[in-house]
Parts: structure tokens; C-alpha cells; sequence
């Protein structure tokens, strides 16, 4: 047996720098855990982030952020996860790393740290939540729901994204949030005064109601 500290030079090069596609082995794991799940019970899709402490700059999306784990902001890496639930059973089934703006607008430091160019794009821990539902979804993963926090219920663009998927979602949303009862017309305002531009932002019959209040 190698020495220990050889052993992890081995683990090192086998993460960072062999050909493994690790891709695949998160979808073949995908795949198995989907067919194991029972079917006397709804099956969710669920999507959150996590975060790990990190010393120094060098690890793949590292930066000044916050950092769940910890529950402040922190040096850390963070990365959205996918998660199959059903009853007792949980899985990890999909995860993006989350790279933040000063990161991709710094093509050097992407490239020394081996980032494909396809990858260096950023994208919001919604979007990236998005990306984990379509690929899930195109390799004909079985969820009847997807799930998550308010992070994710407070973004529109995501509920419109997985709405257009044909998936059922059940986001929280933060309490301050405003909502309407029912759907509101919309009208353009009079313009009050000759003096100034007039009124280009549509606004609706029904008063917004906060969820506190409700």
C-alpha cells in the first residue's frame, strides 16, 4: 500500500487533471437513484445551494460570498444542488458550481484554473437551478414536483422557466412579498401634467396585498 500522503497525490490527480467525465457519473447516479424511488408516493425534485469554507483564491469559484453552511458571508465556494425526495429517501442527483461575476470577468484566472470556455458564462444560482431541472428533465429523470427556497420562489423568471417545462413547483416565497388575488387588468396612467414624460409603465386595477397581511 502507498503511503498516505501518496495516496492523496493520486486522489489529487485523479480529480483535477485525469479524463474521468464526471458528468456521466453524476447522471448514471441520476439515472439508478430515479429507478429506485417508490412509486406509492409523489417524487420531488429539489433544489438548493450549499457552500464550503476555502482559504485563498485558487479554488474554482472561490470568493467572498455567503456561505450556508455557516450562515454568513465568508470565503467560500458555493454550488446549487438537484435532490430526488421521496418519503424517507433523499439523494444528491445534480449540482452547478456557482461562479461569481469576478470570476468570469477574468478570463486569465478562469483559464489557470481549467474552466472550459463554454463554462465561463455567468449565470445566477436560479438559472442555474433552470439548468438543473432541463437536463433532469432530457434524460428522463421521474419528478412530480419541484421544490425550493425563497432564493429560488422569489425569482419569476425561474417559476415562468419551469412553468414552460409543464412542471408542477412549489417555491416558498418571503413574507414581504406582494401578490394579487386574482389576475389584475392593466391600464397605462393619464399623464397628470403637460410638464415631464408621460406615463410609459403600465399599471394594475387591483391593489397588491403583502403576505404578511393576508
Amino acid at each position: 500500500m502507498l503511503p498516505n500522503r501518496h495516496g492523496k497525490c493520486q486522489l489529487q490527480h485523479f480529480i483535477s487533471e485525469s479524463t474521468w467525465d464526471a458528468r456521466a457519473v453524476i447522471d448514471q447516479v441520476s439515472m439508478k437513484v430515479s429507478g429506485m424511488m417508490p412509486h406509492d408516493a409523489l417524487t420531488g425534485l429539489l433544489i438548493d445551494e450549499s457552500g464550503w469554507v476555502k482559504k485563498g483564491t485558487k479554488s474554482v469559484g472561490v470568493a467572498h460570498q455567503y456561505c450556508g453552511n455557516v450562515g454568513k458571508t465568508g470565503n467560500s465556494q458555493v454550488a446549487v444542488f438537484g435532490c430526488l425526495c421521496n418519503k424517507k429517501y433523499a439523494a444528491l442527483v445534480d449540482t452547478r458550481l456557482y461562479l461569481p461575476k469576478g470570476w468570469i470577468s477574468d478570463r486569465a484566472r478562469c483559464q489557470e484554473a481549467g474552466i472550459p470556455h463554454e463554462e465561463q458564462v455567468f449565470k445566477t444560482k436560479p438559472e442555474l437551478a433552470l439548468d438543473i431541472i432541463k437536463h433532469q428533465l432530457s434524460m428522463g429523470v421521474k419528478f412530480d414536483y419541484v421544490g425550493g427556497d425563497g432564493l429560488y420562489g422569489n425569482d419569476i423568471a425561474l417559476a415562468r422557466g419551469v412553468n414552460s417545462l409543464g412542471c408542477i413547483y412549489m417555491f416558498d416565497i418571503h413574507s414581504t412579498q406582494q401578490v394579487y388575488l386574482e389576475k389584475p387588468e392593466l391600464y397605462l396612467p393619464e399623464r397628470k401634467s403637460k410638464k415631464g414624460p408621460a406615463p410609459k409603465r403600465l399599471k394594475a386595477a387591483l391593489n397588491r396585498l403583502r403576505l404578511k397581511s393576508i
